[in-house]
């Protein structure tokens, strides 16, 4: 099966998984700051694009703690949209970096406070 593309705005999506997450952050205590000057039209399947922003997003405020922050942005190059999401959460252990973009990984997290730490994510579109 093809994937469904369709020309959208990133702004759009992000505030739309923005708004569904927030009550969540809220419970928390965390800030997430949408940071964009302009937005940026996207030709991409909307609900993939959707689904991996929420899943990004949830696990940022999933480990991240009490009175965390959360920063969510985009800009673009000559050829492509970067979408970046960057917490100070507990992070994920330098051993599993290169393998959290393969199909299916994941790993068990030990939860410590790092209070300086900054971790982010970055997807290329």
């Amino acid at each position: 099966m093809l994937p469904d593309k369709t020309t959208f705005s990133l702004a759009q999506i992000t505030n739309e998984v923005y708004n569904i997450v927030k009550p969540i952050a809220v419970k928390k205590d965390l800030t997430i700051k949408l940071q964009y000057n302009n937005d940026i039209e996207i030709f991409a399947d909307y609900a993939k694009i959707q689904q991996v922003l929420f899943n990004i997003i949830t696990n940022a405020i999933k480990y991240t703690n009490e009175n965390g922050k959360i920063t969510i942005s985009f800009s673009k190059n000559k050829n492509y949209a970067s979408i970046s999401i960057k917490d100070n959460g507990i992070g994920i252990d330098k051993k599993y970096h290169k393998k959290i973009f393969k199909k299916f990984m994941y790993t068990y997290v030990v939860i410590y406070a790092k209070s300086s730490l900054h971790n982010a994510f970055r997807i290329v579109i």
